[in-house]
C-alpha cells in the first residue's frame, strides 16, 4: 500500500509539472501548438507513470483498480 501512495504521489507532482510547463511561454512561439522541451518530457514522464500505474493495478485481484477510472 505505501508504495502505492509513493507511486500516486509521483503521479500527480509530474502531472502538476506538465501543467506548469504546459502554461509557460514557450521558446518556439506564443501559440497553442509550440510546447517547451520541459513540456513535453513533464507529458512523456506523466504518461510513463501512468502507464506503470495501470499495469500494477490490472494485475491485483482486489478492486481498487476501479478507483484508477477517476483519474
Amino acid at each position: 500500500m505505501a508504495n502505492d501512495m509513493i507511486g500516486a504521489y509521483d503521479l500527480v507532482v509530474q502531472s502538476h509539472l506538465a501543467l506548469i510547463y504546459r502554461v509557460t511561454p514557450s521558446p518556439y512561439g506564443n501559440t497553442p501548438l509550440h510546447f517547451s522541451d520541459e513540456c513535453v518530457a513533464a507529458s512523456r514522464a506523466t504518461m510513463e507513470g501512468h502507464n506503470r500505474a495501470w499495469d500494477g493495478y490490472r494485475r491485483r485481484t482486489d478492486t481498487v483498480w476501479k478507483s484508477v477510472i477517476n483519474w
